[in-house]
């Protein structure tokens, strides 16, 4: 996975460094960078009420998360994997 920022990238070794990665990028309020991590018709599971569906959906939840520019933190936990497909 790599996310390009200012002329440099950044990659990450799917699936282990996604998790490293995501909270680079939410520090840094960088929504089109963490929009990169998705597939186009990715889910989110919301705290509550349906999921976000879509890039569209996706990317209003990061805007207005990231608004107040939160800290994120915490220990980047091993990716489940299986064939092709990775839960991190």
């Amino acid at each position: 996975m790599e996310t390009a920022q200012g002329g440099s990238s950044r990659r990450a070794a799917p699936p282990e460094g996604l998790g490293r990665l995501f909270l680079e990028l939410a520090n840094e309020a960088e929504v089109e960078g963490v929009m990169k991590l998705y597939e186009h018709d990715a889910q989110l599971a919301m705290p509550s009420g349906p999921p976000a569906i879509g890039e569209a959906a996706l990317r209003r939840f990061y805007l207005e998360l990231f608004l107040d520019r939160p800290r994120f933190s915490g220990a980047v936990q091993p990716a489940v994997s299986c064939e092709d497909l990775a839960l991190t």
